[in-house]
């Protein structure tokens, strides 16, 4: 006997690949590894089942493995295979040896509950075992696999990282960082309903700087579903907040996971992981370019995470078995960071008061949850935490200025400089040959030089930066800081090459897509693209309010002749649907109820939400059964979905009109009405300013047009 008796568990990697688990070991009593002791080049592979002794491990990058018992002797179970895997290894680094799944980029700490881990309680002890089993299970699924994850970080396919810490550094004194969960193991569900992708996207216009996103299925009910859409929700506003999944991060798997979702960044708790785990898992969420926020509960960990050199640290005060929370956290923790840290509270923050006691305390970013989601009024219960007078949504507004106003079908350098004197903003110049409005390339390049030493650039503007605002409303009020008139190329079906040619040769200002071009092209015009929707019929205007492609939407009524097409027909478009998609807005919550004439159904309405089902039925019930145990022995709940209300109300908090250009049929004669009904933001005419015999414009009627539109009554409404 060489010491005692353990049956050990593995990681099915390497040299225990398709070893059974809680084979018998003879081991010695003396311990070579610990936990807080191993190198971050050594990854764990084995430890025994009844008190987590590390049995094996393994470096991450050479095809090197160690055993901390005798594999060779008549008592331990298995010897000879684990030699056998050991013997058929080649070579000297783990990737000249696939069969054996150890990879330098996927393979993970092999994770347990550590002997330390009973100091968390035994709520977070529960979540932790649940939560190994599904990362062990989701690196199974085909095309979730750690290669596939690999493969497309690889391909760029993820998308890029902001910096956590500058962002929340860019907020000044105090940043904010709001939560998106649908339960929590200790609270239960949070009741309200408001999809994660139509919070974020809500946080973000109301001035948020960070978003974190539960992810756990089991006790959150969330998924990567949820951060996957609610980045995508937010990826086109330039001063957009950084993404964290907040999760019990277990393994470098679900880091990449994170990565390849959208997430800026993650959260590691020294309440949950062994100090060397950690350490590894920070490391590589660097590697990734993801800087991460540390989480801490006493003064140890504290101090540890000093000694990582964390610049984001998170103070958590609550109690996971009983919910209480310790109200000295912050103030006893906070002052052992170094000045240069970003210190966050993670509790008990629901009000302005508590933001300010925060600050006092040492907090320079603070986590609001449920008593955000659950306001009546989102973006100003931001603006209440924060102690604005306003909020980012009242800081512009379109509405404000004049009608731009847009002639198009110019023909020559003379007609355009008379336009232009006239205070047309755009200039609409037809590459469609079939119009009778058509001119050469070169006649649009003498235009294009004649325009562009005419025009004089407006006044600077402020150099504040500018608030978040959604995509095309904020093209739309960058517009008054350009010099006009701008230059617009006008296309019908042409090919891309031609569009460019023509961008290029003539130096245009804007490409006007009035056909029916890919949404895609946008990404290769390199200028300013207006995308038309042909309105008459059943009208479809799906993708209107889609951000980062076109920057500017144009209504034009569809001809009569079935092409499905628009332009050239003098026929006046639908007004009141054109007023129907201004007043819906840019941020359509629902799009099936949104552009119909009826009115719409009560404001609150009950549903039955579901928490997402990731695998099998069976499976999942399976998994409940499991969750159901754990929570008897643990004492972790388990949350039940029920009726939830959706909080309609707040969606007003985040409604912008949606700024279109209005074209089809308009005339110096019914512009203004037109105006007033729709409210646009600009409008557009060509076959209604042109002379009786068709060969020019009526300058008369282009500068009753412009005085009419720019007078015209559009009443400014709050963009809240």
């Amino acid at each position: 006997m060489h010491g005692k008796v353990s049956r050990v568990k593995h990681d099915n990697r390497g040299c225990f690949k398709d070893i059974s688990q809680g084979i018998r070991s003879i081991r010695y009593h003396s311990l070579s590894a610990s936990y807080s002791t191993l190198p971050p080049e050594l990854a764990v592979t084995a430890v025994t089942e009844d008190s987590n002794v590390i049995m094996g491990v393994r470096h991450r990058t050479y095809a090197i493995e160690a055993v901390q018992y005798h594999p060779e002797s008549i008592l331990s179970e298995e010897g000879d295979n684990l030699l056998r895997n050991f013997l058929a290894l080649k070579g000297g680094h783990w990737n000249e040896n696939p069969h054996f799944r150890v990879s330098d980029d996927s393979v993970s700490p092999f994770v347990d509950v550590p002997q330390s881990a009973s100091k968390v309680g035994s709520v977070l002890e529960g979540i932790y075992m649940k939560r190994i089993k599904d990362v062990a299970e989701a690196e199974t699924i085909p095309g979730q696999t750690a290669l596939d994850l690999q493969a497309a970080l690889s391909l760029n396919l993820a998308p890029p990282v902001i910096s956590l810490y500058e962002r929340l550094l860019s907020a000044g004194d105090m940043a904010l960082i709001a939560e998106i969960r649908r339960a929590s193991p200790v609270k239960g569900q949070v009741p309200t309903a408001t999809p994660p992708s139509t919070l974020a996207l809500e946080y973000a216009l109301s001035g948020i700087h960070a978003i974190s996103i539960q992810t756990d299925s089991t006790y959150a009910f969330g998924s990567m579903q949820d951060l996957r859409f609610s980045r995508l929700a937010i990826d086109h506003i330039p001063t957009r907040p950084a993404i964290i999944r907040r999760d019990i991060i277990v393994s470098r798997y679900q880091i990449l996971e994170a990565r390849v979702a959208g997430s800026d960044s993650i959260i590691l708790s020294f309440s949950i992981l062994p100090g060397a785990l950690l350490s590894d898992l920070y490391a590589y969420s660097m590697e990734l370019g993801m800087e991460p926020m540390v989480e801490v509960s006493t003064k140890k960990e504290m101090e540890a995470a000093v000694a990582l050199s964390a610049k984001i640290i998170a103070v958590y005060g609550r109690n996971y078995n009983d919910a209480t929370v310790n109200e000295k956290a912050l103030v006893e923790l906070a002052p052992l960071a170094p000045a240069r840290t970003m210190v966050c509270a993670f509790t008990g923050i629901e009000s302005a008061e508590d933001v300010k006691r925060a600050r006092n305390e040492g907090a320079k970013a603070v986590l609001v949850g449920d008593s955000l989601v659950l306001s009546k009024d989102r973006a100003e219960h931001v603006r209440e935490l924060l102690s604005s007078e306003s909020t980012p949504s009242q800081l512009a507004n379109w509405r404000s200025d004049a009608p731009v106003v847009k002639i198009c079908g110019v023909r020559s350098k003379d007609e355009a400089l008379a336009i232009a004197n006239l205070g047309a903003d755009m200039l609409g110049l037809m590459f469609v040959p079939k119009s009778k409005r058509f001119i050469d390339i070169d006649t649009a390049k003498s235009i294009c030089e004649t325009i562009r030493q005419f025009r004089i650039s407006p006044p600077p503007q402020s150099a504040l930066p500018p608030p978040p605002l959604p995509w095309l409303t904020s093209h739309a009020l960058r517009f008054q800081t350009q010099p006009v008139p701008l230059l617009v190329g006008v296309f019908q079906n042409a090919s891309l090459e031609t569009v460019l040619d023509a961008v290029s040769y003539c130096q245009l200002d804007m490409v006007q897509l009035h056909g029916s071009e890919p949404v895609q092209w946008a990404k290769f015009i390199p200028v300013p693209v207006i995308r038309v929707f042909h309105i008459g019929g059943n009208s479809n205007v799906d993708g209107i309010t889609r951000g980062g492609l076109h920057d500017f939407v144009l209504l034009d009524s569809m001809r009569d002749d079935n092409s499905g097409e628009s332009g050239g027909s003098g026929k006046v478009v639908d007004l009141d649907f054109a007023r129907r998609v201004v007043d819906a807005g840019e941020v359509v919550v629902d799009v099936n109820t949104a552009y119909r004439p009826e009115e719409k159904g009560p404001a609150d309405r009950q549903i039955q939400p579901k928490p997402p089902l990731l695998r099998q039925d069976t499976d999942v019930l399976a998994e409940k059964q499991v969750a159901e145990k754990d929570a008897e022995v643990h004492g972790a709940r388990h949350p039940e979905p029920r009726p939830l209300t959706v909080e309609t109300s707040t969606q007003s908090a985040f409604k912008y009109p949606l700024p279109i250009i209005l074209a089809g049929g308009l005339t110096p004669e019914n512009v203004a009405g037109a105006i007033e009904r729709v409210r646009p933001w600009a409008v557009d005419v060509s076959g209604g300013v042109e002379l009786d015999d068709g060969t020019g414009k009526d300058l008369e009627k282009v500068e009753s047009f412009i005085s009419n539109a720019k007078e015209a009554s559009r009443p400014p409404s709050a963009l809240r």
